[in-house]
């Protein structure tokens, strides 16, 4: 059998969504993730493009995004609904700047 040396499945190489501004609130959605759904964003994949609807169902008490929008409200005293079809990190501007201390709280 012959060594094959070039990719003969023309297969694209993964591109994953770039994390430069996941990096730059870190702590934040650190914050918001393990608060709404209980996991550290360390030990998964979270990108620019992340929002809310990819951790639907992770957490028993938050299916929806209605009920992700309620938890906000009672955790963080901060009403999401504008801004909750949006990237994660774009909800974090949001809480920041509707109350800069939100995260400061805990």
């Amino acid at each position: 059998m012959a060594h094959q040396t070039k990719n003969t499945l023309n297969m694209n190489k993964i591109i994953f969504a770039p994390t430069n501004k996941v990096e730059k609130y870190h702590d934040e959605m650190k914050d918001l993730v393990k608060n709404l759904f209980g996991h550290d964003i360390d030990g998964i994949f979270v990108s620019n493009k992340s929002s809310l609807y990819d951790f639907l169902g992770v957490a028993d008490d938050v299916k929806t995004i209605k009920g992700i929008v309620k938890k906000v409200n009672k955790l963080y005293g901060l009403n999401i609904s504008s801004v909750k079809d949006k990237p994660l990190v774009d909800v974090i501007k949001f809480m920041l700047k509707n109350n800069h201390f939100c995260f400061s709280k805990k």
